[in-house]
């Protein structure tokens, strides 16, 4: 790692558009590994998709490379954003590094020296670490240990060459999970497996039947990056996830089209090795499955959830303009309180809560696990309300909406 204060090569600005230029930013060197301590004050110029204290890192990526970009701290809720050369906005992140922390994995299409914009989501004055790395490089991975103890691996964060694997990846066989009774196994990516036809890296696929209603599919590992997919007895992919579940888990907020035997498919992102855990639980708690009519008013009595995606085809948020958005109306009752929950592992989850009129009620951004959103409402008076389901990031995706009256 470099220490930026001295001896990084990085520049460090939060000044205008032509000071910027006149810095001599860094090359970047194989593989990049840079990390950076700064302090984010009132003082600071303002940031200009956020309007809040920024500091700008300028650095040369390269194309065809994928770099990670985490801005961590303890003080703020960190926000990150990078711009090219000329200004133009390609990526942004509240809080994919877990907790309030900020991650881009970012592919530059072209050699230029970015501005990495280190702010936050709402405010605030503290200290943050910024790093930036070749995404490919090996790197050791903090992660919580396994539930139980796992024999000791083959070879640990070791890409298998293709050469070596197996031919199809081959079903593994998962109990039916029931509320009582989640399933859950522990395995490992090692020399010999098969490959994910997808991905192209080591896997193991677990079929598992599985009822109507919500289920929470999660890939931990302490030794690789997550990645899960769900396919059909046919192979069609249904959903995929690579970091949702925290630090560098996968999670799937998944419900069946229909009632029937899935395949779970257990790989890594980008090549590796080790142990890891995967856990399937029914999640009862959100009631009954409601299809989504955007013309339909529900009634929440004991509760429901609808699972639905956003398109380029919906329409833009009025809050969120840069982002597609559904409109789930519902019929409530005064004075009574309910938790309304936005889940998805495609997204970073923003919810409002609108009245009749469509004047904003409410709205959250993370107030749920990781990047769901959540709100506790209670209506001042009985009618009905429009749930918006949107994102932050102006992206597409699937997702999961459930309401339920509070105990």
């Amino acid at each position: 790692m470099v220490s930026v204060a001295i001896r990084c090569c990085l520049a460090l600005v939060c000044l205008t558009g032509s000071n910027l230029a006149a810095q001599d930013p860094p090359k970047a060197t194989k593989p990049l590994a840079l990390t950076i301590t700064g302090q984010i004050v009132a003082a600071d110029a303002k940031d200009a998709v956020r309007q809040m204290p920024c500091k700008i890192h300028i650095v040369n990526l390269e194309k065809g490379k994928s770099y990670l970009v985490d801005m961590t701290s303890s003080d703020l809720d960190s926000y990150l954003r990078i711009e090219d050369s000329q200004g133009a906005r390609l990526e942004q992140d509240d809080d994919g590094g877990g907790n309030l922390n900020a991650r881009i994995r970012f592919a530059p299409t072209k050699d230029d020296a970015y501005k990495i914009i280190a702010t936050t989501f709402a405010g605030g004055e503290g200290a943050y670490t910024l790093t930036v790395k070749d995404a490919n490089a090996p790197v050791a991975l903090a992660k919580p240990a396994p539930k139980k103890p796992i024999p000791p691996l083959v070879r640990p964060n070791n890409k298998l060459p293709p050469a070596e694997a197996k031919g199809p990846v081959e079903d593994l066989k998962l109990e039916t999970p029931t509320n009582k009774k989640p399933a859950s196994v522990q395995g490992q990516l090692q020399d010999g497996d098969p490959l994910d036809p997808v991905r192209k890296e080591l896997a193991k696929s677990y079929a598992v039947e599985l009822g109507e209603g919500l289920y929470t599919v999660k890939l931990s590992s302490g030794d690789f990056d997550a990645f899960l997919r769900i396919v059909d007895a046919r192979g069609n992919e249904l959903a995929h996830d690579d970091d949702s579940g925290g630090n560098l888990d996968a999670r799937i907020f998944f419900v069946p089209p229909a009632k029937g035997v899935y395949r779970i498919i257990a790989t890594s992102f980008q090549g590796g090795a080790g142990a890891f855990q995967l856990d399937v639980q029914p999640s009862s708690e959100f009631g009954r499955a409601v299809k989504y009519d955007p013309k339909k008013v529900n009634d929440v009595d004991q509760g429901f959830f609808i699972a639905s995606a956003l398109t380029a085809n919906d329409p833009k948020d009025a809050v969120q303009q840069q982002s597609p958005c559904q409109v789930h109306q519902v019929k409530l009752e005064k004075n009574k309180t309910y938790i309304v929950d936005l889940l998805s592992g495609q997204m970073d989850s923003f919810l409002r809560i609108e009245d009749a009129q469509k004047a904003n009620l409410a709205e959250d951004d993370d107030g749920g696990e990781g990047l769901n959103s959540r709100l506790e409402f209670t209506p001042g008076d009985t009618g009905l309300f429009r749930l918006i389901a949107t994102n932050l990031d102006g992206r597409t995706g699937s997702y999961v909406i459930a309401i339920r009256a509070k105990d």
